[in-house]
């Protein structure tokens, strides 16, 4: 569900950035042929990039902790939820997108079986190039290598003009282009800036069917053709009708200068334009997490000698040196990591009995995620527990009195040996809706002038510490 959301917003946010490079830097142009490369291009661009994923490395090689998942503390005393914390927002979005998209997709059905109906009841004169369609209700029209005509009169000029025009666009492939715009605008119906970027689409194609034609006629004789041929019919989907689309903006542009050679300069922006889109959507960090990460000094360990660890990536509030001895390595990933005694499910079935919500925190409305950090000895057992980060009013000796009371756990292996394992564990002290206080508030998040707030009053703030990174193996 997460993955179609996501997928239809960098959609949406590459179309909107593509179609406003196209207005701001490149409409104005007279290279019709590579402003419609570009349109089409980016079109491919945004539907494509959503999916690719390239993984790269940055920083030094570090090592991450293993956190196990966050435990939730104090929930059964809300109240029954309501109709809108019950309510389900994403499932509701997800619900109403694949209404409008099952509405859109039909309607794009209809034109198409529209279209094809239409032919049928036409009379066809194939020729090389193209196929005549001949009605009396068509109005002149190209539809992939159909020209649509209400009569065919070839010997008459105004209507050899008309011919020319189609069949550029039928030379050029144009309902190609409509056609997977007809697709995108079914994806992203409810992105308004997919219905301008048709319409840019539109208005290239037109431009360059028209400057095919005022090569063999005078521009003036077309646009009075222009002008007198204009209607009102709407178009449909993929078909071209010659003088429905902004023929006001079309005779501009007939007799507009042409763009001076050096101005195709613009078309190497789309260079880096490109290139950031692929980074900012398709790029990932191979090593990117919020979470603390460590890193240790194994080899340049001497006898007798002490290891410094230290936090990187954390809040002046998280971090926390701890003093190792050699004979005592600590792996922070493993072969074959710690398991609590009956698993997972016993492990959080441990916690959520054995912890009880602190009353002096319960009655100030303290509540809160707090950030344990301990070690899984070779034996099981486990020792070096540490706060990395707390809310205070006792819940932090409470959470760490259980752990330290915990029952031994499978130690790691590494290299089919018994070893020294760090672990993180976040858990979450949550009130019921009638019992949140100040902290719900953020209050205690506060600080002044070097001290911090806490439930028990103003406190030295914690000093920071430079964070260290130190290369090494497991």
């Amino acid at each position: 569900m997460n993955g179609i959301i996501n997928y239809l917003w960098e959609f949406s946010l590459i179309l909107i950035i593509c179609w406003g490079f196209y207005k701001l830097v490149l409409e104005k142009l007279t290279f019709f042929e590579l402003n419609r490369s570009f349109l089409i291009g980016t079109l491919l661009l945004a539907l494509i990039t959503p999916f690719l994923s390239f993984k790269f490395f940055t920083g030094p090689d570090i090592i991450r902790e293993i956190t196990l998942p966050t435990v939730f503390i104090g929930e059964a005393v809300d109240s029954s939820p309501g109709i809108w914390s019950s309510f389900n927002w994403t499932e509701a979005l997800l619900a109403i997108y694949l209404v409008g998209f099952s509405v859109s997709f039909i309607h794009f059905l209809i034109g198409l079986v529209k279209s094809f109906l239409l032919l049928k009841l036409a009379k066809r004169i194939k020729t090389e190039r193209v196929t005549f369609a001949i009605h009396d209700q068509f109005q002149p029209a190209s539809f992939f290598h159909y020209i649509l005509l209400p009569e065919f009169k070839p010997n008459d000029s105004e209507q050899r003009q008309i011919i020319l025009h189609e069949s550029i666009h039928v030379e050029k492939k144009h309902s190609v282009d409509l056609l997977l715009v007809q697709i995108a605008k079914v994806v992203l119906w409810f992105n308004p800036v997919v219905y301008l970027f048709e319409q840019s689409l539109r208005e290239v194609h037109e431009f360059q069917a028209d400057q095919g034609v005022t090569q063999s006629y005078s521009s003036f004789d077309y646009s009075r053709l222009l002008v007198r041929l204009v209607s009102g019919q709407r178009s449909i989907q993929c078909i071209h009708h010659f003088s429905q689309f902004q023929t006001k903006k079309r005779i501009i542009m007939m007799n507009k200068k042409k763009s001076d050679q050096n101005q195709k300069g613009r078309f190497l922006m789309v260079i880096p334009l490109v290139a950031i889109l692929i980074f900012a959507f398709a790029c990932e960090q191979e090593l990117s997490d919020s979470s603390p990460v460590v890193t240790e000094e194994i080899s340049d360990i001497q006898p007798n000698s002490e290891e410094t660890i230290i936090l990187e990536n954390s809040t002046p509030e998280e971090v926390i040196i701890e003093q190792i001895s050699p004979d005592a390595e600590v792996f922070d990933v493993v072969e074959q990591p710690p398991l609590p005694s009956g698993g997972m499910e016993g492990w959080i079935e441990y916690l959520t009995s054995n912890l009880e919500y602190p009353e002096q925190a319960r009655k100030m409305g303290i509540e809160g995620m707090v950030m344990l950090s301990f070690i899984v000895n070779e034996d099981g057992s486990i020792s070096n527990t540490e706060v990395l980060r707390g809310i205070g009013a006792g819940c932090d000796a409470e959470a760490l009195r259980v752990i330290n009371q915990a029952p031994n756990w499978q130690p790691g292996l590494q290299r089919g040996k018994n070893v020294k394992v760090r672990m993180r564990l976040p858990i979450n002290f949550k009130l019921g809706s009638g019992e949140k206080g100040l902290s719900s508030l953020g209050l205690f998040e506060h600080k002044f002038a070097g001290f911090e707030l806490s439930p028990n009053g103003l406190k030295p703030a914690q000093a920071s510490v430079k964070p260290m990174v130190s290369q090494g193996a497991c």
